[in-house]
């Protein structure tokens, strides 16, 4: 009876779900051929930048952006 008039309201697990992949790199690994260093070294696609850079040395475009060439000989969008 106590329950009576009441609105149940479902149970939510205390988990949460992060979109966002994540690595740690503590160093223990360093210099056995499974370290971070190790694995990627210079590999330009662990970051947007380096991955930008890289295919604007190939004259392509990164997520449509302006490549520097581009961008000179338009200028800057609306003075900014």
């Amino acid at each position: 009876i106590r329950s009576l008039g009441q609105k149940a309201v479902g149970v939510c697990s205390g988990r949460t779900h992060s979109a966002s992949m994540k690595m740690e790199d503590f160093g223990f690994l360093k210099g056995s051929g499974l370290g971070f260093e190790d694995l990627w070294g210079d590999n330009e696609a662990i970051s947007e930048v380096g991955l930008e850079n890289r295919l604007n040395q190939d004259g392509l475009r990164f997520k449509m952006n302006r490549t520097p060439e581009e961008a000179a000989e338009v200028g800057p969008f609306l003075g900014l």
